[in-house]
């Protein structure tokens, strides 16, 4: 069993904030009928998914492996710790 090294998650707090503020001017807009509920779902929907797959970066290290995941985990990379060069 690999043991982790290192593991550090930062969270993006200024994609948040604009990912709020999209969302709030869609509702703001679908309020003053300025566009389609169904588009609002939409596009609520889409910057949903977005943020939920790129809303914080996760670096892991272990005793093989150098491992960065974005989101919920399914975009990920995985790099074998002898393929790092460190000359």
């Amino acid at each position: 069993m690999n043991s982790i090294k290192y593991k550090k998650t930062q969270n993006s707090t200024l994609l948040n904030i604009v990912f709020l503020l999209a969302i709030i001017f869609t509702i703001y807009k679908l309020e003053n009928n300025q566009i389609t509920l169904t588009f609002a779902i939409i596009l609520i929907s889409f910057l949903a998914i977005i943020w939920l797959l790129i809303n914080k970066i996760t670096i892991k290290i272990d005793d093989k492996y150098i491992t960065a995941t974005l989101g919920i985990g399914i975009l990920k990379r995985k790099i074998p710790l002898q393929d790092i060069n460190l000359d």
